[in-house]
């Protein structure tokens, strides 16, 4: 995951689970068990905030604005971690004339 990400509603970056993976190791597999099993509560995990950030010093219009939804760490592991399994099959499952949904 990259870091120095705006944290998500839980306001934990991305950067401790990197550096304390040893410490939380045993938690996120135990999420990822759950997930796989399917009794994971999912729509716990997706929460997330839409904030609007300034593009501009002093925005007061709404065009000045872009939205951003800051969603938490552990929902973002178990879909990039989905994405990169699915990633090597897209050409398979997706045809090259989709383009879209």
């Amino acid at each position: 995951m990259d870091v120095n990400r705006a944290p998500g509603p839980g306001n934990i970056p991305a950067e401790f689970y990197q550096h304390c993976l040893d410490i939380v190791k045993s938690d996120i597999m135990r999420l990822f068990s759950h997930f796989y099993a399917g009794t994971l509560d999912v729509q716990r995990l997706n929460y997330g905030v839409i904030t609007l950030l300034p593009k501009v010093s002093g925005a007061d219009r709404i065009q000045q604005f872009r939205p951003i939804c800051l969603l938490r760490c552990p929902y973002k592991l178990i879909t990039k971690t989905m994405d990169r399994r699915v990633e090597k099959y897209a050409d398979k499952l997706i045809s090259l004339s989709q383009n879209a949904f």
